[in-house]
């Protein structure tokens, strides 16, 4: 497997050295112009071990305004999830509840905690929120123990547990972006069929478990 890393340069570009040749990328450095930037727009980070402190506060937030009965889990998913792994600075949270839905009240609690409602999907049971006021965060809502839960949760361990696959994960990401897909949209069905024969591989080791 070819060694990939990540070293700081000037401005908004890092060098990615892909086997022995070091090729620039644009590469979004923690400061003021990076908030400015517009949201759609993709950028990645050497794996940071705040973010787990990170997910454990905003979990501890979801908790207290979603009703304790109802919830049977909390767990952060996800690249930012993944010791060594290339991740956009976006913490993604699965709650994992015992039905499908969410009271009126709920989601009023979700939006004053600055969750904006993206979407809802009745095929797999899961709503969609995301957090951009301050930590930027993506919230998936679904029943415990479901495909979803189940699918999210197996990946992530499968990659924690899988050296050669993070690497290979990696470079189609460092890939993604070097080939001029920037923003979000282009980015992800760059990684599509990646990630979806990925998801087969981690759903096989998860049965053979």
């Amino acid at each position: 497997m070819k060694k990939l890393w990540i070293l700081p340069f000037i401005g908004f570009i890092a060098n990615v050295s892909i086997g022995s040749v070091p090729v620039p990328i644009p590469f979004l450095l923690g400061n003021s112009l990076v908030r400015d930037m517009p949201m759609e727009r993709v950028w990645l980070l050497p794996y940071n071990p705040a973010w787990a402190d990170t997910y454990k506060s905003e979990s501890a937030q979801l908790k207290s305004i979603l009703s304790s009965k109802r919830v049977i889990d909390i767990q952060h998913f996800g690249s930012t999830s993944i010791p060594g792994m290339l991740a956009k600075p976006i913490i993604d949270i699965i709650v994992g509840l015992d039905t499908f839905g969410l009271s009126d009240g709920e989601r009023a609690s979700l939006a004053a905690l600055g969750y904006d409602f993206i979407e809802e999907s009745p095929y797999c049971q899961r709503y969609y929120y995301h957090k951009r006021v301050g930590q930027k965060v993506n919230l998936s809502i679904t029943v415990y123990n479901s495909a979803t839960w189940l699918d999210c949760l197996t990946i992530r361990d499968y990659l924690r547990t899988h050296q050669v696959e993070r690497e290979a994960y990696i470079e189609v990401k460092v890939r993604a972006l070097l080939d001029g897909h920037l923003n979000i949209d282009q980015y992800s069905q760059y990684k599509r069929d990646f990630v979806r024969k990925l998801s087969d591989r981690a759903r096989a080791w998860r049965s053979d478990r």
